[in-house]
């Protein structure tokens, strides 16, 4: 008798699983895709190509976000105030990105992402692959945008911007 019970409730719980399946994967396929834009300290270079990418990318497909690998530093702003001061002479709207503060790269940062791009992969592929063994190397892209005294502020948003446009694009196809 139990086991007839059993076998009853099994028999109608089970295609309400398999029902239910399809609806988990149909929500986290309509998810955007995330870029993950990684610099040393979260405070320029990083958060600027995050603003940049989410402003020009006007698919739901993609989003972005952005950590670093060195965030101990103390800061007066929770942003570099040459990152607001750039949005405006390119008038693009104030983000909520500029409020938080910079946040460190985890491991489960990389583990939800689509995409990580080093913004200065020269200096931060070593550093990120000593920290996160396991990282993926299909999911990384380093680009050449080298924090000051290195490169000028100017000169680095100009690479960022030109580099996302391109980033953008590519994405879309």
């Amino acid at each position: 008798m139990r086991l007839a019970f059993f076998a009853l409730v099994f028999s109608l719980i089970a295609p309400c699983e398999l029902l239910a399946a399809p609806a988990k994967s149909t929500t986290s396929a309509n998810a955007p895709k995330q870029v993950l834009f990684v610099c040393t300290g979260n405070f320029f270079r990083s958060r600027f190509a995050e603003i940049a990418f989410n402003t020009l990318e006007k698919s739901p497909r993609w989003a972005a976000t952005s950590r670093g690998l060195d965030t101990a530093h103390t800061r007066k702003t929770p942003i570099s105030p040459l990152v607001p001061a750039e949005l405006a002479r390119r008038n693009i709207a104030p983000s909520p990105a500029l409020e938080r503060p910079p946040m460190h790269l985890t491991q489960a940062d990389l583990d939800h992402v689509d995409l990580v791009v080093l913004l200065d992969g020269e200096e931060h592929e070593p550093k990120l692959k000593a920290k996160f063994q396991t990282v993926s190397s299909a999911k990384l892209r380093s680009w050449s945008v080298h924090d000051s005294p290195k490169m000028n502020p100017a000169d680095a948003f100009a690479a960022i911007w030109q580099q996302v446009e391109a980033l953008v694009t590519e994405l879309a196809h």
